[in-house]
């Protein structure tokens, strides 16, 4: 695979020494950091085939030591749902969406441009060999507020002394963050929101979430 890291600078001057870059194509917002089977895995929003925004895909490279960087496959490519916009990665440790033991589950935007507007909702997508190819789960879209900014879905999972765990969702929707929960990351109920009406703003976009004990 080519490498992009430290060992790269020498024979690619204008490459940056300690920056993961693409080989080729715009880079825009890193999606589903996750560490899986001792390599760290880095998604990003990327188009392919232009230097500019365009329609939205998600590379993939994965590495050792977050310096050298080895370059996979398009992970996400646009479908008859749209562009595969911002989200997250989990590993699905209990099997809960039925996908297999450890799978990967990316939970995405599909982000589609119509007549009316833009139209954006939330999707999964899966892989059960650690990254390397993925398969859209064929139940898409799992969640729609039928807001047309509705985006950057980012999953943890809470996990209950005396009760089965649920993941939890924060969502960018226009100008606040709602929160939903699942058992099995297919089906999502609302179960809360937060905003700051004082704050004129646009979207909020890419939300993190983390749990602090």
């Amino acid at each position: 695979s080519h490498m992009s890291g430290t060992s790269d600078a020498r024979r690619a001057p204008l490459r940056a020494a300690v920056h993961l870059t693409p080989p080729i194509g715009w880079m825009n917002d890193p999606n589903g950091l996750c560490r899986e089977d001792g390599r760290w895995h880095v998604f990003y929003q990327h188009d392919p085939i232009s230097d500019r925004h365009g329609p939205m895909h998600w590379g993939h490279a994965s590495s050792s030591d977050l310096v050298q960087w080895a370059h996979h496959p398009v992970a996400l490519a646009p479908d008859e749902r749209g562009g595969a916009f911002s989200g997250s990665i989990v590993i699905d440790h209990g099997d809960s969406a039925g996908f297999g033991d450890d799978a990967m589950v990316a939970v995405f935007t599909h982000h589609r441009d119509t007549a009316t507007g833009q139209r954006q909702s939330q999707s999964l997508a899966f892989s059960v060999d650690g990254g390397e190819s993925w398969t859209k789960f064929d139940g898409n879209p799992v969640l729609d507020t039928g807001d047309a900014d509705a985006r950057d879905p980012h999953v943890i999972r809470f996990e209950h002394e005396r009760a089965d765990g649920h993941w939890a969702m924060s969502l960018a929707v226009g100008d606040r963050i709602d929160f939903f929960r699942s058992t099995d990351l297919r089906h999502w109920t609302a179960s809360g929101s937060f905003s700051a009406p004082r704050i004129d703003s646009n979207v909020w976009e890419c939300p993190n979430l983390c749990r602090i004990e």
